[in-house]
Order: structure tokens, then sequence, then C-alpha cells
């Protein structure tokens, strides 16, 4: 995966769920320092989105909040809607 730590970052992930929502066979891109137009494929946004998930269910489990429970609850209801 180019752009991995771009790819993290979970503004670019909101923006690629919001768009694959909406766009089923687009491809989103974005602008990276290498890229003005970075490919980030709907299977490396499902693969970010689980490992963010997972960290955030990691957190949850030892910090509960509000906050974390309610993002969390959104990701996996748009993980499911992006399958």
């Amino acid at each position: 995966m180019k752009c991995e730590f771009a790819k993290t970052n979970p503004l670019i992930i909101k923006q690629a769920m919001e768009f694959y929502l909406k766009n089923k066979n687009g491809l989103f891109t974005f602008v990276s320092l290498w890229n003005d137009e970075e490919p980030f494929p709907k299977d490396e946004l499902l693969i970010c989105l689980d490992v963010w998930i997972k960290q955030l269910k990691e957190l949850h489990s030892t910090t509960p909040t509000i906050e974390t429970e309610l993002t969390l609850k959104n990701l996996l209801e748009k993980r499911r809607k992006l399958k």
C-alpha cells in the first residue's frame, strides 16, 4: 500500500468512506506528497478501516467513553454498508 501513513489519517478515511458509499464503482483519490491523484482503492480502505475499528475496540475495552462508543458504532455501520 502506497502512502500508508496518509491512508491511516481519519480525515482521509472518512472522505473515502463517504465517496464509496455514494459511488460504488468509482476510485477515490486524494492529494499526497508524491501524487496529486493518489488512489485509495476500496479494498485498501476496508483494511485501514478494520485496523481503526480494532484500535477503537481495544481503547474502549480499557477506557470506555461515550465518544469512543459512538464512533465505533458509526464506523461499524459504515463498514457493513461498504462490503
